[in-house]
């Protein structure tokens, strides 16, 4: 795919589904910046930004020219659609999104991940799982809709090895 002609790109999906890894490669390939919401909305030690302040951080990003933005903060992401040129939602089934948290967090015990506010180290927990168990259900069909509402061009991944052909 040809990605010259999208200057902001928006990533969204289930925690685990390879948004931040995606943006990653895509910034490579791309040259464009990439941003992740986490990094906006933590400060250090898990602490949660005050709201007024993440917005504030959040739209100074989304003026900028060029951007990759991954994360899902549902409250804004009608915000951050209406800046981007092309969405990419990452339907990944749930067991490979289950997995991939459970190693991630052995792959970074005790360590922050560089797509992670600092001095956030890698946790896992009931409620972060169940989040990530419930969260086709809870929010496949909202982002089905969104994607055929919207006036942006929008691409839908359900498998990881679409992702490499993607690249």
């Amino acid at each position: 795919m040809d990605f010259s002609k999208y200057k902001r790109i928006l990533l969204i999906g289930c925690p685990g589904s390879g948004k931040s890894t995606l943006a990653k490669k895509l910034g490579k390939k791309t040259g464009l910046p990439v941003i992740h919401l986490d990094t906006i909305y933590w400060l250090p030690h898990w602490e949660r930004r005050p709201t007024e302040e993440f917005e504030s951080i959040l739209k100074e990003e989304l003026e900028k020219e060029t951007w990759i933005i991954d994360g899902n903060y549902n409250r804004t992401l009608d915000l951050r659609i209406s800046y981007c040129d092309l969405i990419i939602y990452l339907d990944i089934p749930r067991r490979v999104c289950l997995w991939s948290v459970i190693k991630r967090r052995i792959q970074y015990a005790n360590k922050t991940r560089e797509d992670m506010q600092k001095e956030c180290d890698e946790v896992i927990d009931y409620s972060f799982i169940s989040y990530v168990y419930r969260f086709n259900k809870t929010h496949r069909k909202r982002y089905y809709e969104l994607l055929e509402n919207v006036e942006k061009e929008f691409l839908i991944i359900k498998k990881r090895k679409d992702i490499d052909k993607l690249l």
